[in-house]
Parts: structure tokens; C-alpha cells; sequence
């Protein structure tokens, strides 16, 4: 007889408190509530509008449950009534109370001793138990897990025993729940060393708990078991297409849309959509699978594996699809010249450590040079598998019942809940593009970007991928479907059914196709654009739309390991949601019935391509017995082998065809070509990179470089170019990061005329496995590129095994040489060490991209370092370091280089494995010595020698630095900081009163000393630094010498959209950028003081410099250049038109009227004290304003000159406008007003000098010269706020309107290709070139949020000191001025430069019997003989 098997481990915890338990006893009737169901078959369709097309008629008159349903339906009648209960319930008390209620429960928590027995036990535990209950899944619990003394106990449980566990099952739990409540109390269980028993406790409670959060929008648990039930009973019915429906009719069709093999312009210029508004695009890859199917377990511990690590071509597949991605970006900065890093959402699931395994993977490779910051992973819970024969829950092993992933489709609640839809938010995104991890061909030529392109283009909610579907191919189709409902509405929209579900909707199977992509329903390929607020919406609602497409196959069984230990194996399922069958929350809605090409006016669209173009899976392992390679690593290949074949026969190049799979069962493959997709990866692109030449049968070839030229290259063995920098360089950001730059010192390669021949791969080698490019090579010939290295070879015979090695920072060139090559090393000079000697530049022509060749002047830094290797050709070579003479005779060839510096880093990891063939040795060169050198070491010792000797007279600089740019940088700096000091500190000093002039020049040279601290302190990271908030960047010292000697970074492009911008670093030190903002942060606190200037108290304005600074300069700084919201909205300030002028004009306003006005006679009479030094003052700010907008474009370059022409130009017509408006209106010429009209010149023309033409510039300077004309002279003497508050230099009218004016009249007048070169919007241009008025209504919207936040700031700001300091002078102060503030005067006229003594100057009269006083201090100045000229507005 057996022995007695042991007890469940949840149960064997408490064995010691356990009666024996009897054999389960069989569930009566439990059969019965699972028969079939029957029902009559659906009445006749309409007539169909398409011959491919399923209908159903007045499925709202269901057939009635039959006798042997009844219990069933009686069954989920309990069910939804106990969730309507728990639905009602408003506490976890009330909701305990109403599962206490449920009979069920009661019979099975009654405590026989009549004490609480789960007094121990969390409330919310415990109400998560009674759920389970409640549910009628107490076997979980251990009422149907009885063992015995032999196996026919066993026998019976597999044929569905059961029975209730009686008192025994009670006493267990309440066991149990001793155990639970004292696990969770104090966190370990007394007396028991089980650890790893104790563990199942917490994992079926956090089962449970997972079950009940997730499915809550259906109830749940329960709602859980409803669903399930229903979906069981449905596939018992006889009537397979017995389904639930408010609907009097529905309708399938074949649906229809783009071609993107036949309409192959559109198909282009839809795909240069897609990669324009990548920007805007997330990518959301749901890669939860485990690797069972196909075998993918860790060698190491045996564990099973995510199907992600799967490793495939090279590399595992979720390094495909980050190549996939950023060969998309990569292709994105060729064209738009913008940096941008897709924000990526991975749904990962909680089966087999899978989790933990793509977190693992991505912090192994560094986040693929993205990131943490730009991923988003989020894990999917497990579900219970249901029995299909009684709908329990099957049980695993230990406590917990078999659970697995509940479908792709639970991504977009599970999205909703982790946040992720906010976080995509965040980083600017509006859709995303979805693909799943397994299908390695989704990437190819531009299906997927083609897709995004016209879903973002046309607001579309939701867009499929689609192509024919293969006969049999267990995937499901997409659909046009056509509905009425009960209202007689008609509703349309296009959607997926899945392949277990064709029964049920009366879908046959195709059994032949005509060869057209739409002869039937197009295959579902899970690929697919979406609307992130669309779906969003749907994904937070709380009712079951929430997880589309619910099913359940029960066409499967279930393999599973249960509580015995036993293999099992039942037919089951899990409740499984499709992720594509979200597209039913987007039908539009009609009145009426709508004909053909309905498509088109949808929320949901479709595009077909070649089914290899679109969809190649590997998600099986491909065994002996098999008659296909569908769905194989094995088919897939062959697909990616027939993509190459199409492409380079496209270019010239004659290559072997790929014949049919079944050819391929028992043979080896053709060929083996490998093309990175930066390459391309449209295949237009890629065309024009491949030209002539021919692969043999039998060859490889893999190319890892984006920068390539192919041309007349014939291939016969193998050819593997290696590149570390694909696609441009990393660099570590301020978190340690390596973050990919693209375009940044890439590797290059050229071939031209080039004949290769070798040995190439060994075909019969039994180890070979071609599907993860892990092969055996007899002899290769092998490019590696370090850093931005390049290699280039033309007109030459490349015969046997070589390996070129070049090194960073060299370019190699091998040339015929007599019946050998020769091979010459060059250092890159230090102006190509980015951009390379050459280089493909991307320009859109139409709906395509043409590349042009651009070949750079190559000047060698050390022309002795030239290094020459002749090899003849007839055996094996390799180039050996240059660590003395080379031997002869060496075994085989395994360190190869060509190299001047010593050591160099071995080739990636990620490469393929060199397999050399045993008998195939190589033998070292000797290295001859260049011409000209009398010592007999080897050239690359000499070179290094070279370099070395030359490298120590290097001057101390990075390479990276261009002397023009940094002196320009630096001059405009210069510039700008004499416009305010000497410039306005003269020109304050000069206008104003002569009593006036030392606290004028004081304000100004004070502002500009205290914002320079601060400045360096916290506001350059505040304006220009990492953003905090939309309009603001985080606070940080811009002192060390590591951040200010660092190359610049433009932050403006670091924060594209939250990442759809460029990170442009200009070619000088953060040093110059911190210096040159600085001198636009001090100027704008000096013109505001203009406003306020002959009243305000010195030490509220000492205060008031700082605060201003940095809580409302650095906004609008942050806003409009340091990469906020207004700049990638697009609004358009090219040098400070609203973040300087109309910033301290509104600002400057503001502070007048809260500090209030001067002097009554100060108003009236306020006469410049030297008109001629005001006239020098005026001159210095005209000049420097050459720095204020030359410098803008941070490069000596065209803009530059353009915007230094445009500002003179403007400022010139302006002052003669204003000039020409005082002769014609006040019959004389003023001074002051020419100064002024030179202002508002100056002031126009900066938010568009270097967007607009010259003539745009003079028609600019005339409204100038003439609208703050009118706003001053005639509109300000009609305004009552205007003539209330004292602006004194009338800051307002030539700043704040002159830049306003300044901002509209650019978005008018900008040049496309000007904007071009500024907006991070592409296609912005102005008004007068066609841009209608969009441009103009953002820089007003731009003009409203500078206006309104420098009003409040400001206001804010001075109530805050005003609390404290006095914000105007006294006014026995105002009457002294400079004295009596500073103790100090301007200088000394005759009469004046006495000092102020009321002792010496008694201003009251003796009398009889007293004194008398001359009233007010006012009155007694005024008697004393105040001079002055009256300025009227």
C-alpha cells in the first residue's frame, strides 16, 4: 500500500491541530450547472455591402436558459446579487456585513465553539477570504484538497472529487487564522520554522488582494467569478454564436485603407509625419510573456525565462526593439537636427520573476543610453485559471491556485492605475505607437511610423497595422464593424476579433487566398497607433469597458503541478482581456446607414503592408516533428533574410532569392544579412547608402553603422562591420548616466569598388544556430570602429581573414598597392572629431528624404603620424599593436589592431562570437617602416612616438572648443554689459534731474552688481537649468570649475517637449553662456528701474533686485529659452523682446504704481541735467546692441550677421519715424524723443531680428517709430491709469509696447526657413508666408503670460518689502534728492554745491511773539529757487 501522502503545506503548518481528514466527497449537481446550453440560431442578416462580411439579427431576443442551465444561471444570479450588495456598501465593515449575510459564507466561517475565530486577522484580509468564499471557491481553502491513505483518493480528486471538509475544514481555518493574524501582527509566526510555508500565506493574500483591486470596475473577486461563468457557459452553449447583445443588428466587413504598398508617395509622406511628431510619441510594449514555448531557461539555476531575453539575431529581443526605436530618433535628428529620447512604457507581469528579470536586463545595459527618467515599467498580476468542466479554480502547488497573466489587454487600466498615462503626459506625449516584443519585423521600412504618422495627422484615436492573413495562423482579424442599436442608431468603427472567438461571431476560416493583402479579414497583428487621452479615458472608467475584448479559450488545456505534486493537465482558462478590442470604445455613431469608404471619417483607421513587412513572430521553439516554421525563431529569420533580399535587389546588388520555408526544414539558409536599422530605416534611405556590387550564395554580412557607403562591393565569404558608435556617442548627464547623443563622433565606414573574399561562415558545422547569429566562420573579414573611428577602403582585393581594427579619433584607409594593399592610419582633426570627414546629410524633398554626400576637408594635425602596412595577398593577416617588431609563425590570429594608442577596449560584448575554424591559422606581417625614416622600428611605434612628442605642445584645450565662437560669445557678453554699465548707468544719470542723477546711475550700477551674485548663486540653473515645472528650472550654484569649464548645453533643447528638442551644445564653455545670459538678466532690472526711478527708497530697491530676479526673470526666461512650455508651444522670442522688454516694461509699470509717484514738482519739471551725455549714453546702448541680438544665435554665424544688419536697420528707421511724427505734429525736433524713437527701434526688432528680412526690418522700425509714438504722446494724456501712475522714463510705452508690437509683427513677418533654424515646432512660419494666423495667436497667448505673471510677481514682491522698508522716500527726502539719500551730488554748478545745512539755511522768519513757517517742505524749497524744463507727455 502507498504511504500516506503529506498535507498541503498551508494545511501542514497546522497539522498538529488537524483531525484526520476523510476522502473528498464528488459536488452533487455540480454537472448539471455546466451542461450545455442551447439556442435557436439567429435570424437572417441583411443584405451585406461587402462579399467578406458576418451578421447577426435581434440578438437582444436571446434564447431561454434551458432546465440543465438553470442552476447555472441561478448560480451567477447569487453572485451578481452579492456584488450589487458590495456595490452598495460604503465601509469595509458594511461590505464585511454583507458577505456575513451570504449563506455560503456563514456555513463556512461558523464557529462551532461560538467564538470569533478570526479575531487575529486583518479586516481586510479577512474580507478578501470571505470574497473567495463567497465566490464558492473555499476549495482554495482546503475543502476539496483531502488525501488518504492510498492513490485511489488521488484518482478521485483528478476526476473531480470533492466534497466538504466538515468540521475538520473549520477547525483548519480557524487555524489559520490564528496563524494569519499573528503573521501579520507582529511579523513572524510562534513556533514555527517554516519560513518558506509562512511565505504562502502572504502570497495567497496578496493573490487575492491583486485579484480584488485590478477587476474591481466588475466587482472584483466576485465579478471575477461572474464574467468567468458567463463566458463558460457561452462556450457550452450549442449555439456557438450565443452571446449577449443590446443591439437589433451587426455587421462584419472587410475594412479598408491605406495601402503602403501600392500608394507608395503617401506612404512616404505619412511615415515623414510619423518622424516628425516623434516628439509627441510614446512607445507602450506589453512583454509580460514567459519564454515556455520557447524553451528559454537560465542555463545557470534552470529558471524560465521572459520571452524579452529570447536571444535572437545577436541580441536579445528587448535590444531589438530599443535599436528598432532609436533608429527612429536617430533618423529624427538627420532631418530636424533635434535631440529626442521616446519615452517607453514596458508592461511587465509578476509570473517567473519576470519582473525582475527586465529590470535586470535594462540596469545591466545601462537603460540602452536612455535613461531611468524615460522608462516606465509597470507589472501585470496574476488571475486564476477556472476549470472549464465545474469553474473552480485550479489549484497549484502549495497554497496558491494556478494563476497566469490575464491578457495584453489589462495594459490600459493597469496604465490608468500606475500612472503611466500621466507620466507620458509629462514627457509632452500625445500618442504612442504599441508593438508587441515577440514580432521582430514590425520595425521594418516605415509600416510603423506610416501608421503614427496619419493617426497623429488626422486626430485619430486608435490605427492597426495590418497585412493578409495566413490560413490557420492562430492570430485573430481585424474587422469593420457595423452595428444598430436599440435607438436605431448605426454605429461603425473598426476593431479585432481574436481567432478563439471566430466560433462565436460565425467567422469561417479562409482555406485560400487570391494573393490581395484585403481578399479576406486582414490578420490582427497587434500593432497599433494610439491617442493616449482617448485611451486613457477609456482605461479609467469603472465598469467593465475598462478591460476590452474580455474571453476566455478553453480550447487549450492547462498543464499545472498540483498540490500533490502531481502532472496535471484540465481544461481551463483565465479571464483574458485584448489589448487591440479597445477600439469598440471608439465607433462613431450615425443617424442613418452609411455606404462604402465609411473608413475614412472614423476615430479608428487601418494600413496594410507586406505580412513580412508587418508581423514574423518567434514565439515557439521549433521541434523535430514539425512541418512549419511559423511562429518559429527559424521562420522569422527567413522573413528578415527576405526583407534583405528585397531591399538590396532594390539597389543593384544581385543576391541570392530566399525560397519557400519548407525548403529550408532540413538546409542551410542562402545567406546572412544583418543591416542596423539606423541604416535607414526607411528602405528609401537605405537605397540610397547601397549601390551595385553583389552577394554570393553562402555569404554574411552584418553592418553596426549608421554612417556607411556601399558601393560596387562584391561580397563572396563574410563581412561583419562593428561600430561602439552606431548612431553618436554617450555622455554621462547629471545623474551618472550615459545618455546617447545622436550624431555626436559616429563611426564611418565607405566601401567602394571593394572585392571580399573568404572562407565566410562553415556551413556544416553542427554547432551553428543561425537564428542567434552564433556561428562558426573559417575565415571573416572584420571592421571594428572605436569611438568616432573611420574606415575606408576603394578600389582594392580584400582576400583572406583580416581584422582592421581602428582606433578613436583615426581614420583608416586601405588602398591597392602592386599585388597587395596598403593600409594607412590618420588622426581626425580636432574640427571633424564630431562631425566626422564626411557625413550623409538628410533633407525632405516632397514626401521623400534624399541624402547628399558631404565630403569635408580632411587637414591632419600630424602629418608624421601617417601610417603605411603592406600586406600581400595569398594567406591569412592581421595587424598586430604597435609593442615592438612583430614575429612571424604566431598560431592564430585572436588580438587584432591597427593602432597608435595602446591599450585599446575590446570590441562589444554584443558582438558576435568569433568562431575560428581549428586548422586555419594566420601569420603576423612585418611592418615596413615609412618612407623617409633611416630607424628600422615599426611605423605604428613611430606614429605613436609622434603623437605623443606632439601631444605635449597641445595647448590646454578641449577639443570640442572653437576659439571664433567663444571670443564672439564672449564679445557679445561684452557688449551687452556696456549697454548697462556705462551705457544706461550714463544715460539714467544724464536724463533725469540734476538732483536726481547719482541715485539714478546708483540704482542702475547696484542692479547690476547684486543680480551677477545672485545670478551665479541660484538663477542661471533657475532660468537655464533642469526643469522643475513647466515655466521654471530647479535652483543650483553655477560655481565649480567641473560645470563651468563642461561644454555648453543649450537647456532649452534638453527639455524637448519633454524631450522632442535638440540638445544643442555650442562650441564654448558654460563659463561664456552663464556670462553672456547674465548681462541680459542685469539689463532688464536696470530698465525696469527706469520706471521708478527719482522716488523709490535705495534700500527697498536693494531688496526688491534679488527677489524680482529670481521669482519672475527666471520664469520668463525658463518659459522662452530655457526650454518651458511657451518655447516648445512654439511662441518665438529671438533675443528678449518679452523676456527683457516687455517683462521690465510691465514690471516697471507695476512698481510705479505701488510705489507711487514723485514729487508733484518733479512731474511737472524733470529736465535732463545733460542732454549731451544722454545723447552718449543712448549712442553705447545703440552698439551694444550689435551683442544683445548678435549674440542670440550663441555662434559667429549667418543669423548672426543678419540680426546685427536687421538691428540696425530698424533702430535707424525708427528713430527717423519718431523724428519726422515731432516735426509733423510739434513743429520742432526733440532730442529726448529721437533717443526715444531709437529706443523702440531697438526694442521691435529684437524678439525677430534674426527671423525676418531687411526689408521685413524696416517695416518693423516705422511701426516702432510711430505705435509707442501714439501711445505716449496722444494716447497716455487720454488714459486715467496712464496718467495716474508716474512712469518716469516712460519704460512702459518704449519696452513693454515696442516688445509686444516687437512679438506680434514676428510672427507675421518670420521667414520659414529662419524659423526653421529657432522654433521647436517644425513648419513654423509667419503670417505673410502662409502660416495664417497661428503664429501670431501664440505670441499673444506668449504676451499674456508675461504680461499677467510679472504683474502679480511683482506686485506680490513689493507688498512683501513694504511691509518691512518704506517702498518711496520721504518727502523732505524727495525735495533733497541725491543728498539726502546718498550724501553725495553729481557734481557742482555755481550756487549749488553747498551742501544742505537748515542751520545755515533757516528757511523760517522771526516775527512778533514767535516764528512763521513757509507751510510744507515743498513750499520751502520752492522758495529757495528750484530750476528745470517741464517734460510734457
Amino acid at each position: 500500500m502507498a504511504s500516506r501522502p503529506a498535507p498541503p503545506p498551508h494545511l501542514r503548518l497546522l497539522s498538529p491541530l488537524l483531525p484526520p481528514l476523510c476522502p473528498p466527497r464528488r459536488r452533487r449537481g455540480r454537472t448539471r450547472l455546466l451542461s450545455a446550453l442551447s439556442s435557436p440560431s439567429p435570424s437572417p442578416s441583411p443584405s451585406s455591402r461587402s462579399q467578406q462580411r458576418v451578421s447577426t439579427a435581434s440578438l437582444d431576443r436571446g434564447p431561454s436558459p434551458s432546465l440543465e442551465q438553470q442552476p447555472l444561471a441561478s448560480e451567477v444570479a447569487r453572485l451578481s446579487a452579492a456584488r450589487a450588495r458590495l456595490r452598495a456598501a460604503r465601509s469595509l465593515d458594511d461590505k464585511l456585513r454583507a458577505l456575513d449575510a451570504e449563506p455560503r459564507v456563514a456555513a463556512f466561517f461558523s464557529d462551532a465553539s461560538g467564538g470569533g475565530f478570526l479575531g487575529g486577522i486583518e479586516p481586510r484580509e479577512t474580507y478578501l477570504l470571505k470574497c473567495l468564499v463567497a465566490a464558492g471557491q473555499d476549495h482554495v481553502l482546503g475543502a476539496e484538497l483531502g488525501w488518504a491513505s492510498d492513490t485511489h483518493d488521488h484518482e478521485r480528486h483528478l476526476n473531480g472529487g470533492g466534497g466538504g471538509g466538515g468540521s475538520a475544514l473549520r477547525e483548519a481555518l480557524y487555524s489559520l487564522a490564528g496563524l494569519v493574524g499573528k503573521w501579520s501582527g507582529e511579523g513572524v509566526v510562534e513556533d514555527v520554522a517554516r519560513s518558506g510555508e509562512t511565505e504562502l500565506l502572504r502570497q495567497l493574500l496578496k493573490f487575492l488582494g491583486d485579484i480584488e483591486e485590478f477587476y474591481d470596475c466588475i466587482g472584483g473577486i466576485i465579478g471575477y467569478q461572474i464574467t468567468a461563468l458567463e463566458l463558460i457557459s457561452a462556450s457550452k452553449s450549442k449555439d456557438s454564436k450565443y452571446w449577449h447583445s443590446q443591439d437589433k443588428f451587426i455587421g462584419f466587413h472587410v475594412p479598408t485603407g491605406v495601402n503602403l504598398l501600392e500608394d507608395t508617395e503617401y506612404a512616404s509622406q505619412a511615415a515623414l509625419w510619423g518622424i516628425e511628431g516623434l516628439p509627441e510619441l510614446g512607445e507602450i510594449y506589453p512583454i509580460g510573456g514567459a519564454g515556455d514555448r520557447l524553451g528559454l531557461v537560465d542555463s545557470d539555476t534552470g529558471e524560465s525565462l521572459p520571452a524579452a531575453l529570447l536571444p535572437y539575431c545577436g541580441r536579445s529581443l528587448l535590444e531589438g526593439l530599443m535599436r528598432d526605436l532609436q533608429a527612429r530618433e536617430f533618423l529624427h535628428f538627420k532631418i530636424f537636427g533635434k535631440q529626442c529620447i521616446t519615452p517607453v512604457a514596458i508592461m511587465t507581469s509578476s509570473v517567473k520573476n519576470n519582473h525582475e528579470h527586465i529590470v535586470a536586463i535594462c540596469e545591466r545595459l545601462e537603460w540602452f543610453g536612455r535613461g531611468r527618467e524615460n522608462f516606465r515599467l509597470f507589472e501585470q498580476p496574476l488571475v486564476p485559471v477556472v476549470n472549464a468542466e465545474d469553474g473552480d479554480w485550479l489549484i497549484g502547488k502549495s497554497l496558491l491556485p494556478v494563476g497566469k497573466p490575464g491578457g495584453h489587454g489589462a495594459i490600459w487600466k493597469l496604465a490608468c492605475d500606475r500612472g503611466v498615462f500621466e507620466w507620458l503626459y509629462r514627457h509632452g506625449r500625445k500618442g504612442a505607437t504599441v508593438r508587441q516584443v515577440s514580432n521582430v519585423v514590425a520595425a521594418t521600412d516605415l509600416t510603423l511610423m506610416a501608421l503614427a504618422g496619419i493617426g497623429m495627422r488626422h486626430n485619430k484615436k486608435l490605427g492597426f497595422a495590418s497585412c493578409e492573413r495566413r490560413p490557420g495562423a492562430t492570430e485573430g482579424v481585424n474587422v469593420l464593424i457595423e452595428k444598430q442599436n436599440l435607438d436605431g442608431l448605426w454605429a461603425y468603427g473598426i476593431t479585432c476579433i481574436e481567432y478563439t472567438e471566430f466560433e462565436r461571431y460565425g467567422i469561417s476560416e479562409p482555406t485560400a487566398t487570391n494573393g490581395s493583402l484585403q481578399a479576406s479579414y486582414p490578420a490582427n497583428t497587434n500593432i497599433m497607433y494610439v491617442d493616449l487621452q482617448a485611451v486613457e479615458e477609456v482605461g479609467s472608467r469603472r465598469n467593465a469597458s475598462c478591460l476590452p475584448g474580455m474571453v476566455m479559450n478553453l480550447k487549450k488545456a492547462i498543464s499545472y503541478v498540483d498540490h500533490l505534486g502531481f502532472e496535471c493537465s484540465a481544461a481551463g482558462g483565465r479571464l483574458e482581456c485584448t489589448m487591440q478590442n479597445i477600439a469598440d470604445n471608439f465607433m462613431n455613431t450615425y443617424s442613418y446607414r452609411c455606404s462604402k469608404a465609411i473608413e475614412s471619417e472614423l476615430d479608428t483607421f487601418i494600413v496594410y503592408n507586406e505580412r513580412k513587412k508587418v508581423t514574423s513572430s518567434a514565439k515557439r521553439k521549433l521541434k523535430p516533428e514539425d512541418r512549419s516554421l511559423h511562429q518559429t525563431p527559424e521562420g522569422s529569420l527567413l522573413d528578415i533574410m527576405r526583407n534583405a533580399h528585397d531591399l538590396l535587389s532594390s539597389c543593384s546588388i544581385e543576391v541570392p532569392k530566399v525560397k519557400d520555408n519548407n525548403e529550408y526544414l532540413c538546409s542551410e539558409l542562402p545567406f546572412l544579412i544583418f543591416l542596423h536599422p539606423a541604416l535607414g530605416p526607411f528602405w528609401d534611405i537605405i537605397k540610397q547608402k547601397f549601390v551595385g556590387g553583389s552577394i554570393s550564395k553562402g555569404s554574411e554580412l552584418q553592418i553596426e553603422v549608421a554612417e556607411f557607403v556601399w558601393k560596387d562591393v562584391e561580397l563572396d565569404g563574410s563581412l561583419i562591420i562593428l561600430a561602439d558608435n552606431i548612431m553618436g556617442s554617450t555622455k554621462r548627464n547629471t545623474h551618472g548616466e550615459q545618455i546617447l547623443h545622436y550624431g555626436a563622433r559616429c563611426g564611418r565606414c565607405k566601401l567602394q569598388s571593394v572585392k571580399i573574399v573568404n572562407d565566410g561562415i562553415s556551413w556544416d558545422s553542427p554547432s551553428n544556430v543561425y537564428w542567434k547569429h552564433d556561428v562558426e566562420r573559417s575565415e571573416s573579414l572584420k571592421i571594428i570602429l572605436h569611438g568616432n573611428a573611420e574606415f575606408e577602403a576603394k578600389d582594392v582585393l580584400l582576400k583572406g581573414n583580416y581584422m582592421f581594427e581602428v582606433p578613436d579619433g583615426h581614420r583608416m584607409r586601405i588602398i591597392q598597392d602592386g599585388s597587395g594593399f596598403a593600409v594607412k592610419l590618420d588622426p581626425i582633426s580636432k574640427e571633424m572629431m564630431d562631425s566626422g570627414s564626411w557625413y550623409w546629410e538628410y533633407m525632405v524633398d516632397g514626401a521623400y528624404v534624399k541624402l547628399n554626400l558631404v565630403l569635408k576637408f580632411h587637414s591632419f594635425a600630424v602629418a608624421s603620424a601617417e601610417v603605411y602596412l603592406r600586406l600581400q595577398h595569398g594567406g591569412h593577416a592581421c595587424l598586430s599593436p604597435a609593442l615592438g617588431l612583430p614575429a612571424y609563425g604566431a598560431p592564430e590570429c585572436t588580438t587584432l589592431y591597427s593602432s597608435v594608442n595602446a591599450p585599446i577596449k575590446r570590441a562589444r560584448a554584443a558582438s558576435t562570437p568569433a568562431k575560428q575554424r581549428p586548422g586555419h591559422q594566420t601569420k603576423f606581417i612585418r611592418v615596413s617602416p615609412p618612407p623617409g625614416h633611416r630607424h628600422a622600428c615599426s611605423s605604428l611605434e613611430m606614429a605613436a612616438a609622434a603623437i605623443g612628442a606632439y601631444g605635449a605642445d597641445l595647448p590646454a584645450v578641449p577639443e570640442w572648443l572653437n576659439k571664433g565662437d567663444n571670443a564672439w560669445q564672449l564679445t557679445a557678453a561684452t557688449f551687452v554689459g556696456i549697454q548697462s554699465m556705462p551705457g544706461l548707468v550714463v544715460l539714467y544719470g544724464s536724463i533725469v534731474k540734476k538732483k536726481w542723477a547719482v541715485n539714478s546711475a546708483f540704482m542702475a550700477l547696484y542692479a547690476y552688481a547684486s543680480s551677477l551674485l545672485v545670478w551665479v548663486l541660484v538663477g542661471f540653473r533657475m532660468a537655464f537649468g533642469e526643469r522643475l515645472l513647466p515655466f521654471w528650472g530647479k535652483a543650483g550654484v553655477a560655481l565649480s570649475q567641473g560645470y563651468l569649464t563642461g561644454r555648453a548645453r543649450l537647456s532649452a533643447t534638453a527639455h524637448g517637449g519633454e524631450g522632442g528638442t535638440p540638445a544643442a551644445e555650442p562650441f564654448y564653455p558654460e563659463a561664456t553662456l552663464v556670462l553672456f545670459q547674465f548681462e541680459f538678466a542685469a539689463i532688464t532690472l536696470i530698465l525696469l528701474a527706469g520706471s521708478v526711478l527719482g522716488r523709490m527708497n535705495i534700500k527697498a530697491w536693494m531688496a526688491f533686485t534679488p527677489l524680482w530676479l529670481l521669482l519672475s526673470y527666471t520664469v520668463g526666461a525658463f518659459s522662452l529659452w530655457g526650454g518651458g512650455f511657451l518655447y516648445h508651444w512654439g511662441v518665438i522670442d529671438y533675443s528678449g523682446g518679452y523676456v527683457i522688454h516687455l517683462s521690465s516694461g510691465i514690471a516697471g509699470f507695476t512698481a510705479a504704481y505701488w510705489v507711487g509717484p514723485r514729487l508733484k514738482s518733479d512731474r511737472e519739471r524733470f529736465s535732463p541735467n545733460n542732454i549731451l551725455l544722454m545723447i552718449a549714453g543712448g549712442g553705447l546702448l545703440w552698439m551694444g546692441w550689435a551683442g544683445f541680438n548678435g549674440g542670440a544665435p550663441y555662434a559667429a554665424n549667418i543669423t548672426a550677421s543678419i540680426a546685427v544688419l536687421n538691428t540696425n536697420v530698424s533702430a535707424a528707421t525708427s528713430l527717423l519715424t519718431w523724428t519726422c511724427l515731432d516735426v509733423i505734429f510739434f513743429g520742432k525736433p526733440s532730442v529726448i524723443g529721437a533717443v526715444q524713437g531709437m529706443m523702440t527701434g531697438l526694442v521691435c526688432i529684437t524678439p525677430g531680428a534674426g527671423l525676418v528680412q531687411t526689408w521685413a526690418a524696416v517695416i518693423m522700425g516705422m511701426c516702432a517709430g510711430s505705435v509707442p509714438w501714439f501711445t505716449m504722446m496722444i494716447l497716455h494724456k487720454k488714459s486715467t491709469l496712464l496718467m495716474k501712475v508716474d512712469d518716469t522714463l516712460a519704460v512702459f510705452h518704449t519696452h513693454a509696447v515696442a516688445g509686444l508690437l516687437g512679438g506680434v509683427l514676428t510672427g507675421l513677418l518670420a521667414t520659414p526657413e529662419l524659423m526653421a533654424m529657432e522654433s521647436p515646432v517644425p513648419g513654423s512660419k509667419g503670417t505673410f508666408y502662409g502660416g495664417g494666423i497661428g503664429q501670431v495667436g501664440k505670441q499673444l497667448a506668449g504676451a499674456a503670460f508675461v504680461i499677467a505673471w510679472n504683474l502679480v510677481v511683482t506686485t506680490l514682491i513689493l507688498f512683501g518689502i513694504g511691509l518691512f522698508i518704506p517702498l518711496r522716500m520721504p518727502d523732505d527726502q524727495l525735495m533733497i534728492g541725491d543728498d539726502a539719500a546718498h550724501g553725495e551730488e553729481a557734481y557742482a554748478l555755481w550756487g549749488d554745491g553747498e551742501k544742505f545745512d537748515a542751520t545755515r539755511h533757516d528757511v523760517s522768519r522771526g516775527g512778533a511773539g514767535g516764528e512763521r513757517e513757509m507751510g510744507t517742505a515743498e513750499q520751502r524749497l520752492a522758495g529757495m529757487g528750484a530750476r528745470g524744463v517741464t517734460i510734457q507727455l
